[in-house]
């Protein structure tokens, strides 16, 4: 028999259990392992996929790609700006190969900033509504925040000292509208009368007063602890005394009672932080950080060293900051958009989390009444090589002293130099993309500023009578706004046509007595095209003595057009009548002084003004481009080999224009003007930005000189209709194409050049008639909801549809006229008007004009004759269904 022994048998039980107990770990720290779950945070814009059947993904604002497999429907919309936050999926299985798999935990809708069209400077909201003397009104703010109707409210509240939280009414303090609950209530009253304005709060990284308090917990802090809290470079072994910094910083930043403090402080990051979420708690939208990157810098400079420890602590800080700004925010159940200066683009470190950056003038572009291009161009750039794409806010910043811009703003330029100035600056940041916030009310002008608003604040007031500068930013203001809101006449279009000419109806036997009767029958809101100014016009027939039986029969005279009017006006005084221009044609001879009669040197004058990309110095000839546009129009044969530079200066009957060239510009908005004084509303203006699309074609560079300056021209030109229709007492409504769909892409105008009203688009011809299946009205409903969603968030304006027409091949008016039937343009046309109504989408009824397509390859002709639509020819017989679409569109 085997003696066991006792003390063995325990260690070995103890020695398996041990091992099991280890490999249980083992087990449970793989598994563990196995289902770790990342979460990834991020903001970016919802993309609609046309790949394996089409879905929506998620593009961050740093190029990440990822594919949602729980995004909710309200969120599938292509071009949507989101908040979201997800954990990342392995497992799932999809067929999509596009992105890495998420499942959203959180996501929100947010603003893009880019949008902005209107922003003011106001800190802050309170100020005067509580004074006895009530130098202003909360009704005078609400009336204020009318008048200029801005999207974001910069600056609504600064802390800069310990806010109370309430105080008595007979307070100083309280009577300044310094204390929380003030501030709360009124932004809370003004939340409800602007629903949809960008409220901006702001902080100080900068400064902690000598004594402190937190807002949240109501702690105070005594001058011993915010020393503490102060910035100490020898904490890193830097040679820099605390001391020395703090009497520096107390001559500038921060004032005599304020310490500059360190941001790698725990104590001071929960100070600071309570005072961001007090002015969330309060119901901004957004915080504005003065000063956020000044620590790192400052150390990097001592140091000359931007990898030293310091600064990369302290840049570490301000992402901590800045995420526990977000959390809360998302704690609260809203996105807080978040701005500072943008000089983080100086160290090399990963981009912070910012929604917007500011740039400030400087005082010497204040002094000397000129904006330094280059300067600004230089910012432009170093933030693009960061990938920074942010809106950029211009703003006149101010510092203790009167030496800012805001101070020599404020105390060297007259009134009118000041009104002079804020045009300028308007004109110029509009042409670079940036947002210039204009100063309605607040900054401090500096202790030693002797011109005072209402004879005795140092804050900047654009109403006082000191300074009177608020009509000139209201005008600015409306003027922006104007692009959206002056439209509200066109965005409230029910009914729209096409009539190209009202004065051709010599041609047919239609008087403009005949007309008015038709439009009688339809009672149209818009007359599109109601005239085009294409080849050279005259006043009246009698100038063009060799062609004025022909200039009669059709209407071809500025004296027709203001007569038709005269007349139309008369029945219909509402009725927005619409003209256009054509900014890819130049006769030459409207190069020659009488601009009707063609004169042996106006050819070559005219070819001086014809698009040569060569200026630019672009390897592509002026012969070729041109030719390239002869064959277009049929001047030279599509298989003809091109010319000789003077033989097709000879046979095209018009070039091509250069919009940059001072003298066409003077040419076509001649044409403009002339149809404003008789009496059109709005302007049609077909291929404004052709030349800029072709420069980015030849160039394959969107910020080529060439491509830059064809959407300045474009943009200077629509400025000056504007500018010419208010010297009248009018305002005149621009409309052209800025996104177009071209096969199953989108073509866009970059949006800073975007000055028009209204944007057209037209139904490519495979909607109208598909040539494959043969099918009718269908529309690609995704194309469509991607482009209106461009035109309403980038642009935000309305959008009209006509049926397309002009140029080689198929066209829209081609399918339309020709390929269908009478049965299926009717029904066309009833699909198109569901479709774009359903869209939001202003369909214009095709009645009266616009060419049906090449000599020779159009077979049926309105009245067997012209080669122009006419809805009421024989041929066509569409005018009863547009009768009854109308009047439906009438009664809804």
């Amino acid at each position: 028999m085997v003696k066991v022994n006792k003390n063995k048998i325990i260690l070995i039980v103890f020695g398996i259990l041990g091992i099991l107990f280890f490999f249980a770990y083992l087990i449970g720290w793989s598994f563990q392992r196995t289902f770790e779950v990342e979460i990834v945070t991020a903001k970016g814009t919802i993309r609609y996929i046309p790949l394996e059947g089409g879905f929506y993904g998620i593009e961050t604002d740093k190029g990440e790609r990822y594919f949602p497999l729980n995004l909710k429907v309200e969120f599938k919309k292509d071009g949507l700006r989101v908040w979201f936050r997800a954990k990342m999926r392995k497992d799932a299985a999809t067929i999509h190969m596009w992105g890495k798999q998420i499942e959203i935990l959180d996501i929100k809708h947010i603003k893009d900033l880019r949008q902005i069209r209107v922003a003011i400077l106001y800190q802050r909201i309170t100020d005067g509504i509580y004074n006895p003397s009530k130098w202003r009104t909360y009704d005078d703010l609400v009336r204020i925040l009318k008048e200029t109707d801005p999207d974001l409210v910069f600056r609504v509240w600064w802390r800069w000292i310990p806010t109370p939280e309430s105080l008595p009414p007979t307070h100083a303090a309280y009577q300044a509208g310094h204390t929380y609950q003030q501030f709360e209530e009124t932004l809370k009253k003004l939340k409800k009368e602007f629903p949809n304005i960008i409220f901006i709060g702001a902080v100080p990284a900068q400064r902690i007063a000598l004594k402190e308090r937190n807002p949240l917990t109501g702690r105070i802090y005594s001058q011993n602890e915010t020393w503490q809290m102060a910035l100490d470079p020898r904490k890193w072994g830097i040679n820099y005394s605390k001391e020395k910094l703090q009497r520096l910083a107390q001559k500038g930043p921060t004032g005599q009672y304020g310490y500059f403090p360190d941001i790698t402080n725990k104590k001071f990051q929960d100070l600071f932080l309570s005072w961001a979420k007090r002015q969330i708690d309060a119901g901004v939208d957004g915080l504005w950080i003065d000063m956020l990157f000044a620590q790192p810098r400052f150390l990097a400079e001592i140091t000359k060293n931007p990898n030293h420890t310091s600064v990369k602590e302290s840049w570490q800080a301000i992402d901590h900051l800045l995420k526990e700004i977000r959390n809360y925010g998302m704690e609260k159940g809203k996105y807080i958009y978040i701005g500072s200066f943008w000089t983080f683009v100086e160290l090399p470190y990963p981009t912070p989390d910012l929604d917007f950056v500011t740039v400030a003038l400087t005082k010497e572009e204040v002094l000397n009444m000129e904006l330094n291009e280059s300067r600004w161009d230089e910012i432009i750039s170093k933030l693009k090589k960061r990938n920074v794409d942010l809106p950029i806010l211009a703003v006149l910043d101010w510092s203790l002293t009167a030496n800012s811009s805001l101070g020599q703003f404020s105390q060297k330029l007259t009134k009118d130099e000041q009104k002079e100035f804020l045009k300028k600056a308007d004109e110029f940041f509009s042409k670079k993309g940036i947002i210039f916030v204009f100063p309605v009310h607040g900054g401090f002008m500096g202790k030693d500023a002797k011109i005072l608003s209402f004879g005795e604040s140092k804050n900047y007031d654009a109403l006082a009578p000191e300074f009177q500068t608020y009509e000139t930013i209201k005008e600015l203001a409306q003027k922006k706004r104007g692009i959206k809101k002056s439209l509200g006449k066109l965005g409230n279009i029910k009914v729209a046509i096409q009539y190209r000419y009202v004065t051709d109806g010599g041609v047919v036997n239609r008087s403009i007595d005949d007309v008015i009767e038709i439009l009688k029958e339809l009672k149209p809101d818009f007359i599109f095209l109601g005239w085009l100014t294409q080849k050279p016009c005259p006043d009246k027939c009698s100038d063009l003595p060799q062609w004025e039986e022909k200039c009669k029969l059709f209407g071809y005279s500025y004296e027709h057009l203001r007569a038709a009017i005269s007349k139309i006006k008369s029945e219909f005084p509402n009725v927005i009548f619409c003209g256009g221009v054509q900014a890819e044609f130049l006769y030459p001879e409207e190069a020659g002084e009488s601009h009707l009669i063609l004169e042996p040197d106006d050819r070559e004058k005219a070819w001086q003004m014809a698009l040569d990309p060569r200026k630019w110095g672009i390897d592509e000839s002026k012969k070729d481009i041109q030719c390239y546009w002869a064959k277009r129009w049929g001047d030279i044969g599509e298989g003809e080999a091109c010319p000789s530079e003077e033989e097709l200066k000879q046979r095209m009957k018009k070039y091509f224009p250069d919009i940059t060239n001072p003298d066409f510009q003077k040419i076509f908005l001649d044409r403009i003007y002339k149809q404003i004084d008789a009496g059109v509303d709005a302007i049609w203006i077909d291929m404004l930005y052709m030349q800029a699309h072709l420069m980015e074609i030849l160039t394959k560079d969107p910020e080529h000189p060439a491509v830059k300056e064809s959407y300045e021209a474009a943009w200077k030109i629509v400025n000056k209709i504007h500018e010419y229709g208010e010297r009248k007492g009018r305002y005149i409504y621009v409309i052209t194409w800025v996104a177009v769909i071209r096969g199953s892409s989108i073509i866009e105008v970059p949006e800073k050049y975007v000055n028009v009203d209204a944007a057209m688009v037209s139904p490519l011809p495979d909607e109208i008639k598909d040539k494959t299946t043969g099918k009718v009205g269908d529309f690609n409903e995704e194309l469509w909801d991607k482009l209106v969603n461009i035109v309403g968030e980038k642009y935000g304006i309305p959008i009209f549809a006509r049926i397309d027409y002009g140029g080689p091949g198929r066209t829209q008016l081609y399918v339309f006229s020709q390929e269908l039937s009478k049965e299926e343009a009717r029904e066309f046309l009833i699909r198109a008007d569901e479709f774009f109504s359903k869209k939001g989408i202003i369909f214009i009824y095709p009645l009266h004009g616009g060419d049906m397509g090449r000599p020779g390859l159009v077979k049926k002709l309105s009245y067997g004759r012209f080669n122009w639509y006419d809805a009421l020819a024989p041929e066509f017989e569409t005018y009863e269904t547009i009768r009854d679409l109308a009047k439906s569109k009438r009664h809804s």
